[in-house]
This record gives structure tokens, C-alpha cells and sequence, in this order.
């Protein structure tokens, strides 16, 4: 019995791109379009009216931004929503979407010359993204708490892996945490390529820590390191931050595979490991080997992730027993830094 097809509302005032990416999605046949808005508000009209399965939203809309649409679509309907954009210096625009409760975002597919490759791409992330969960927008999280560190043993690194889905995730699990985090906190954030330093900026309007694209130097306390494109975020020594360009690891490059074995290798017991919400199994493995050497290590209870794979991969390989939604993550990493059991 052949499968209904994927059902797609397509978002951008551009005819041009419109038109594009409609015919790039529907290419092999088990996608169709159901609607195209030029505007916000003809987007939140034909979300209620034809019921898609997907969208793909511009940011840059008129009438209404592709923001409010976005809100105003989920605030009636769990749709997933892919955002696609031209310009990856509007990082902060486009991670704010996704903080609005956007499963992904990608660039807008290149027309000339045309790219087979990204096309494909596009086609596998609608497939995959259509299936994806989506919850609705809670309430506002609570304040970050007002602690300080006790005596206890001293973390000194927390690695984190996210992939789709991950940067509301983060977005909620470093929000939760105080100016006054001792540990260093280092992010493999699985991205397309140009957007990782729209990321880190907008992560630093989340979270109270400072936030920088991680480079080659000494490890420093209390600092979020997203790992930068192409290259693997590693400790080459217990205070030390190495950049490699080795080879792909679990099919990634920054890989979190790497990061977590590199932290298991020089910290051990005084590491923390966390795979957020994502498709693959990027660091399972890594993962595993840190609980081997006595780290704490959790993972994005699936139930609550945008695509629970590798949340999934790493409860498998019995990488750890714990598991919990990103606000309860954090609760977990302050328990851990400054009430060490």
C-alpha cells in the first residue's frame, strides 16, 4: 500500500524561491505542495485552512515576520517547521525562530548553479522532519537559581551534542544556568555551514555565561564553547583546547563522539557528558566510553526531543541510565557542580 504523500505549505515572499523550492521538493514524487503564502499572514491563514504536514518558512516576511508567524501557527497547531534562509549572517533572526519553537533550519537552496546534492538534502530533511514531534510553547522557564559552589570535588568540563532540535534545547538547558556555573561547557551543535557564529551569539542572549566559538588555547572556566565548523572540539590535556580536522567521526564533523572520548581520556570522573535531541547516533559511543570512566553522563529524554534518535542511540548502547527534558538536564548539571553526590 503506497504511503499518502508529504503535505507542504511553502513560505517565502520571493515567487522566484517559491517556485524553487517547490519544484526541488517534489522532485521524487512523495512530496507535494499544498500551498504557497507570500506573506505571514496568508502563512498562518493557509497553516489552519490546509492542514500540511510541513512547512518551510522564510524569516524575512511582510503583513507579519516569519517570527510571528511561526508563533502564531504553533500557538494553534503543532506543525513542524523547517526554516530555510538566504543570508546566514542573520543568525540571530533565524535562531530566535527556532527558539519560537522551528524544528531546523537550512540555506535556501542555491538555483544557479544548481546543487543535486543540497537538493537531495532538502528532500531527506522534509521526509525525516515531517514524522519529527513538536511541543507547543510552555510556559516561560524559571530564573536561573542563586547558588554558589560548594566544597565538593571540582567539575571540570561538561560536553554537550546536539543536533536537530538542538539549539531550543540548549537554548532551555543554559538559560537555567547561573553567571556563576564554574565548569566550562563545550557544544558540538550539528549546523549547516555559516551559521555557527549566528549560533553562539544568539546562545549568548540565552543563557547568563559568556558564549564563544571555541579556538585552540587554555580551557576557561565558566565559558560556553560551541565547537566551530569542520573541525573536531577535543581536550588535547586537562586545561587544554585542540581543534582537529582529522577525519569524520559517527559521520560528523565537529563530531560528539570526539569530544566525549577526549574528555574521558583526560578528566574522567570530573566530566560531564549530555546528547541533546537529534537525528544519528553521534555520541553514543563517546558517550559510553565517559561512564567507563567514571563521568556523569545523561541524555534528552526522548519524549521530549524534536527526533529522539540520538537520544535513543545512547540509552541503547547503555551509555547511560538517566535520562530527562533539557530543564531537568540542567537541574542535574547544577547538581552536579555544586552539590556533588
Amino acid at each position: 500500500m503506497t504511503s499518502a504523500p508529504i503535505r507542504l505549505l511553502v513560505v517565502d515572499d520571493s515567487p522566484l524561491f517559491a517556485e524553487a523550492i517547490a519544484d526541488i521538493a517534489t522532485a521524487d514524487g512523495d512530496i507535494e505542495v499544498v500551498g504557497t503564502a507570500v506573506d505571514g499572514e496568508q502563512a498562518v491563514w493557509m497553516a489552519q485552512n490546509l492542514a500540511p504536514d510541513i512547512i518551510t518558512m522564510d524569516v524575512h516576511m511582510p503583513r507579519i515576520s516569519g517570527l510571528d508567524a511561526i508563533e502564531r501557527i504553533l500557538a494553534e497547531q503543532a506543525i513542524p517547521i523547517l526554516v530555510l534562509t538566504g543570508d546566514p549572517r542573520t543568525g540571530a533572526l533565524t535562531f530566535e525562530a527556532l527558539r519560537r519553537g522551528a524544528l531546523d533550519l537550512l540555506p535556501k537552496p542555491i538555483l544557479i548553479p544548481q546543487d543535486l546534492h543540497a537538493e537531495a538534502a532538502l528532500r531527506e530533511r522534509l521526509r525525516l522532519l515531517a514524522k519529527a514531534r513538536v511541543n507547543l510553547a510552555d510556559s516561560a522557564p524559571a530564573p536561573p537559581p542563586d547558588i554558589q559552589p560548594s566544597n565538593s570535588e571540582q567539575l571540570l568540563a561538561v560536553g554537550v551534542v546536539a543536533s536537530t532540535g538542538g539549539p531550543a534545547a540548549l537554548a532551555t538547558l543554559l538559560g537555567r544556568l547561573p553567571a556563576t556555573y564554574p565548569a566550562p561547557i563545550l557544544i558540538v551543535q550539528h549546523l549547516p555551514t555559516g551559521f555557527v557564529a549566528g549560533f553562539a551569539a544568539w546562545l549568548g542572549q540565552a543563557t547568563a555565561l559568556e558564549v564563544r566559538v571555541a579556538e585552540a588555547g587554555p580551557l576557561l572556566s565558566g565559558i560556553v564553547y560551541v565547537a566551530p565548523p569542520d573541525h573536531h572540539l577535543i581536550l588535547g590535556s586537562p586545561q587544554e583546547l585542540e581543534l582537529h580536522r582529522g577525519p569524520a567521526v559517527d559521520g560528523h564533523r565537529p563530531s560528539g563522539t570526539a569530544l566525549f572520548r577526549s574528555l574521558a581520556r583526560h578528566l574522567g570522573p570530573r566530566a560531564a557528558g549530555m546528547v541533546l535531541t537529534g537525528m544519528g547516533t553521534d555520541g553514543a559511543a563517546g558517550l559510553l566510553d565517559l561512564k567507563r570512566a567514571g563521568g556523569a553522563t545523561w541524555c534528552q529524554a526522548p519524549i521530549s526531543c524534536a527526533v529522539d534518535t540520538m537520544a535513543r542511540a545512547a540509552l541503547a548502547v547503555g551509555a547511560t541510565h538517566h535520562s530527562a527534558p533539557p530543564e531537568n538536564l540542567a537541574d542535574a548539571l547544577l547538581d552536579r557542580a555544586f552539590r556533588h553526590s
